[in-house]
């Protein structure tokens, strides 16, 4: 038991004698005078727990600090392995059972997936997924690591992990990346283009991970005997072209807010083809075509009909959420292919 948390113990322990002790003077006391011996009794224990929340409090910003001043040390990751370390670690473990405070087993898998130890990393990204169920970064990283304890290999539960996370963001990044390689790996390499072209499709087109991606679909490519020149999925000539803007009444959206653009079937949550941009690329033209299926084999013109979708996230994931800014309309087989105007307006309930 730390001090700090022994403290806290303590406080509460004196604030119920006294309390106590008052308790028994306000069964003997007359009239009004109960009720001032009653409210002292409740105003004491209000302070007690508020105490004893800001002493929790405290333990929490002991440890971030403990934490951030271990790893200014110039050790890489060698600092994972000292005394030091191996006792801040039990102690954050100590406080995620005893607050539930499912962040530090976050930061305890990240700290073991930066050592390779994937498997351990997986068991603190479950605990983790315990407390935030349906945070995709997580879920990500926890499918990731058991994919990586398990040699590169896909089974059950990575699989059912990465549907989970494609649920609540299509376009995730590490989950796209996993399933491409557990194709690459199966010399499917039409579905490891697909799924790599998606996860580039979200990403910075001059960040690191994008030439690593396009290296990657290049690869595949060469492997699958397809021209690199052109795109190795569906047929892309079969899209559809949107104009996306802001509307003045959606008010102020910093640049940096998530964008989702996607086509699906009338009545359906799942989209057939999704893409993602920001604020700052509004307004502008989008493109969606069979290069951005969900489902290989599909088609975005297979259907006779189908609802086309852009929303502002403010929380940056696909799930829409209250407050969200969407636009949504019908699309029919046979209408002008001219770039059909999305205009974001609509808050979502």
């Amino acid at each position: 038991m730390t001090p700090t948390v022994a403290g806290a113990l303590f406080s509460l322990l004196i604030a119920a004698v006294v309390a106590l002790t008052l308790w028994s003077t306000w069964r003997s006391t007359l009239g009004t005078q109960r009720y001032r011996v009653a409210a002292i009794v409740a105003l004491l224990l209000l302070l007690a727990l508020v105490t004893l929340t800001r002493i929790g409090a405290q333990e929490d910003v002991a440890i971030q600090a403990a934490y951030d001043q271990l790893l200014t040390q110039d050790l890489g990751v060698q600092v994972f392995t000292t005394p030091e370390y191996t006792r801040l670690a039990r102690r954050m473990e100590e406080r995620a059972m005893a607050t539930g405070n499912a962040s530090y087993w976050y930061m305890l898998g990240q700290d073991q997936r930066f050592m390779q130890d994937h498997a351990k990393a997986a068991r603190y990204f479950e605990l983790a997924a315990d407390g935030y169920p349906n945070d995709p970064s997580i879920l990500a990283a926890w499918a990731e690591s058991q994919f990586l304890a398990n040699g590169y290999r896909l089974d059950g539960q990575v699989e059912e992990l990465s549907q989970r996370v494609l649920r609540l963001d299509p376009l995730n990044q590490t989950v796209l990346g996993l399933l491409g390689v557990a194709a690459f790996q199966a010399a499917e390499y039409e579905s490891a283009i697909r799924l790599w072209s998606r996860a580039l499709s979200a990403i910075p087109p001059t960040s690191p991970n994008a030439q690593v991606i396009r290296d990657s679909i290049a690869r595949a490519r060469d492997l699958a005997g397809t021209d690199t020149s052109t795109p190795a999925s569906n047929d892309s000539s079969a899209a559809i072209e949107l104009f996306v803007a802001l509307a003045p009444e959606a008010g102020v959206v910093p640049g940096d807010t998530s964008v989702f653009v996607f086509a699906r079937a009338p009545g359906s949550r799942m989209p057939l083809a999704v893409t993602r941009l920001t604020a700052a690329d509004l307004p502008g033209q989008v493109r969606l075509d069979d290069s951005m299926v969900m489902v290989p084999g599909t088609s975005l013109l297979t259907l006779p009909v189908l609802e086309l979708v852009a929303r502002v996230s403010w929380s940056g994931q696909a799930v829409p959420e209250s407050g969200d800014i969407e636009a949504v309309v019908e699309w029919r087989q046979g209408e002008a292919n001219a770039p059909i105007e999305l205009l974001l307006r609509d808050r979502l309930p």
